[in-house]
Parts: C-alpha cells; sequence; structure tokens
C-alpha cells in the first residue's frame, strides 16, 4: 500500500566535471519539498550519465519502485534531469510514473501534468529542446575535435608519446 506522503528526489549529472551539480540539486530539492510540507525519504541518483540514455541504473529502479508503489512524489531539478530523449520517451516515462499515482514536482518547471493539454503541449516541446540540445552539443563537440585534429593538435585526448600536441 502506498505511503501518501512518502517522496523521494531524483538527481542526475552528466559529467563529473560538474562538481557541484549534484550538491545543488539535492538543496534546492530539499528547499521545494520543505516548501510543499514534504521530506525526501530516498535519493536516487544518476552521476556521470547522459539524460538522452534508457538505461541509466537508479532511474530505472526509480520507475520500477514508483510501479510497486514504493513513493507518491518525485522531486527532481527540471525536466531535462529527468530525460533528454525526445518527446516521445519524456512522455513515456512520465505516463508510467502518473498512471503509478506518481505527482513529478521540479524546481524549475513546477508540477509536471501530461493530461492537461496546455501542460502536455509544453511538456513535448521541451522534452524536444532538451534532446535537440544533445544533439547540437554532440555535432559542436565534433566540429571543435575535427577542427583541432585539422590543425594538428590532439582531439580530446593525450597527446601520444613523442608528441607535444
Amino acid at each position: 500500500m502506498r505511503d501518501a506522503k512518502r517522496a523521494v528526489g531524483y538527481l542526475r549529472r552528466s559529467t563529473r566535471k560538474q562538481e557541484e551539480s549534484l550538491d545543488i540539486q539535492q538543496q534546492l530539492i530539499e528547499q521545494l519539498a520543505e516548501q510543499n510540507d514534504q521530506r525526501i525519504d530516498a535519493w536516487y541518483i544518476d552521476d556521470g550519465i547522459s539524460g538522452g540514455k534508457d538505461g541509466r541504473p537508479e532511474f530505472q529502479r526509480m520507475i520500477a519502485d514508483a510501479e510497486r508503489g514504493a513513493f507518491s512524489v518525485l522531486f527532481a531539478r527540471s525536466r531535462n534531469r529527468i530525460s533528454r530523449l525526445g518527446h516521445h520517451r519524456h512522455t513515456y516515462y512520465l505516463s508510467r510514473l502518473e498512471e503509478a499515482g506518481v505527482d513529478v514536482i521540479t524546481v524549475e518547471d513546477g508540477q509536471l501534468d501530461i493530461n492537461d493539454f496546455g501542460a502536455f503541449v509544453k511538456e513535448s516541446a521541451g522534452a524536444y529542446g532538451d534532446a535537440k540540445y544533445l544533439e547540437d552539443l554532440s555535432k559542436l563537440t565534433i566540429g571543435g575535435q575535427v577542427q583541432r585534429a585539422t590543425q594538428g593538435y590532439s582531439a580530446g585526448q593525450v597527446a601520444p608519446y613523442g608528441y607535444d600536441r
């Protein structure tokens, strides 16, 4: 049976280079939970894993726990912490959470509700933008690596022994 007051938090950062990201997310989520008269009972943390990946271990565990009734409120910093998989996959996961009776509340986007048509359109557009950001970032990264390589520099890795670039 579901405990109506059980709340959890989800934290994710894409790279370990974002050193303070998890701490900041956690502080913001705890403040939001307190504003909603909630206390975070458990944390799901995917550290160093892109939101563009479906198989994030803690994310999948969180979805499974939601579907077995382990909690009723999920707090996250923003929609893109939950997913950058594009609007189809994003709404798929939100639908699963909703069917499990879980309210999703974010610091940046408020409560995510795909039942209201306006909110659904907003969520879909936002999720599309999040996925597009990953695609564009990938192109820019590869473009920068190609440019450095054509200039004779390392394309991101340490220069091989005997080379100074």
